[in-house]
């Protein structure tokens, strides 16, 4: 921040801006006009009316631009590979500590998350918390010291959380019927899902549809409503997304003539997931984990190693 406003720092590989330009940010398709261009040495400033490829310049004026995003001429947009940022590990809530109101930390927040994309903020759907996650212990209580130093907006946090996951490490299959009777159309759908590991170090979920392989009385293959399962296997996908893990998922499922619908597959999958996934035997937790590169002069090896040792004791 200075006293012109919020400076954003560009730099150029290619070309010329000047002072009113308008360029095309080639990830969005949204247009940005230049407004003042500033040459920065420590903190002073220098306004200047052009700048060309190769100079470090701060703009003023870019509304729709994030860090790591591409700005270029709106005849010929370009795009350059981004940032790319690991998932955080540490979450915690965060909330204004003087006022009830969140309008300015949110605000300030969303500020913050375009300037660092390894920054993460939302919204707990359940209790309505504002949450912000990061990498590292110090990244939730960085930003309390920066929304106080950079936006005057006092914020107070709650304990950090680590973000665990759970991995699957043998096959687990069961076999569900989701049933209710309201009085009209009820819901009907029984599910038997099998979950296995993934083989290779692979990761995230993989769908394989398995109800065209058998062809037993009242299967979807064999009855005369696979039309209505085509449109039901997306929920029923949906249904497993919404409680996933990392494994391979197999399904195969049964239809009532009145009675199923895709609602009623997608709430049988999530039913079946959840009970499949459910034992302790089938399931890690996992930690998150860091990978760090380190390069020294080699005089110094010898002690880095012994802090890096010490740190991990």
């Amino acid at each position: 921040m200075s006293r012109y406003g919020a400076l954003s720092f560009v730099r150029l590989y290619a070309g010329r801006i000047a002072r009113g330009d308008t360029l095309v940010n080639a990830a969005t398709g949204r247009t940005e006009r230049i407004g003042r261009l500033l040459r920065m040495h420590a903190d002073n400033e220098t306004e200047i009316d052009m700048a060309v490829a190769g100079d470090v310049v701060a703009v003023l004026g870019l509304k729709a631009t994030g860090t790591g995003e591409t700005l270029s001429d709106p005849a010929a947009p370009l795009l350059l590979a981004g940032l790319h940022c690991p998932d955080p590990v540490i979450e915690a809530v965060i909330e204004r500590a003087r006022h009830p109101t969140t309008s300015g930390l949110r605000g300030a927040l969303a500020a913050l998350a375009r300037e660092d994309p390894s920054l993460r903020v939302s919204v707990d759907s359940e209790s309505g918390a504002t949450l912000v996650a990061g990498n590292g212990r110090a990244a939730p209580a960085d930003v309390v010291e920066t929304l106080k130093e950079d936006h005057n907006v006092e914020a107070s946090l709650g304990a950090p959380r680590v973000a665990y996951r759970e991995a699957l490490t043998a096959r687990a299959e069961i076999d569900h019927t989701h049933r209710k009777q309201n009085g009209g159309v009820g819901q009907y759908a029984r599910m038997r899902l099998a979950l296995e590991p993934l083989v290779d170090g692979a990761s995230g979920l993989v769908f394989e549809n398995r109800t065209n392989r058998r062809r037993r009385a009242g299967d979807v293959c064999g009855c005369r409503r696979e039309g209505a399962w085509r449109s039901a296997w997306p929920r029923a996908r949906c249904g497993i997304s919404r409680a996933r893990t990392q494994g391979d998922a197999c399904l195969m499922a049964r239809l009532h003539p009145k009675d199923s619908s895709p609602l009623a597959f997608e709430l049988a999958t999530r039913d079946t997931f959840k009970a499949a996934f459910g034992g302790r035997s089938v399931r890690k937790l996992l930690e998150p984990v860091m990978r760090v590169l380190v390069t020294t002069p080699g005089d110094y090896l010898g002690a880095i190693i012994g802090d890096l040792q010490a740190g991990a004791a």
